[in-house]
């Protein structure tokens, strides 16, 4: 994938790894990981986006089923936390989902 030289690398993880195989049963969450660094290891010439999603509502019956809601403030926290780590850009919300404002993200990340 990486050969192919894409302007912006879009890989999501979904979830956390303990819920991991469950949610992405072909994946495997060390593959992804692994796959991020290797983009970001390329000195620069590829953007990363990827995706957790957290608390979000089930898109249908054949997704996992909603453990837990969370509420506005907890995603405000998610947010805080993300930028505090280094993202550069953060969305989240209760019906955020992995493109919302991509345009706006990518623009904000340097995109071509």
């Amino acid at each position: 994938m990486l050969e192919a030289g894409p302007d912006i690398l879009n890989h999501n993880i979904e979830t956390v790894p303990r819920l991991f195989r469950a949610v992405r049963g072909g994946g495997s969450y060390r593959r992804s990981l692994d796959l991020l660094a290797r983009a970001k290891a390329g000195g620069g010439r590829w953007l990363t986006k990827s995706g957790m999603m957290v608390g979000y509502l089930s898109p249908g019956k054949d997704y996992a089923p909603i453990a837990r809601y969370y509420d506005p403030e907890e995603f405000a926290e998610f947010k805080r936390d993300g930028l505090a780590m280094g993202f550069r850009h953060v969305e989240s919300g209760p019906l955020v989902r992995s493109s919302y404002h991509a345009d706006e993200q990518a623009v904000g990340a340097g995109a071509p």
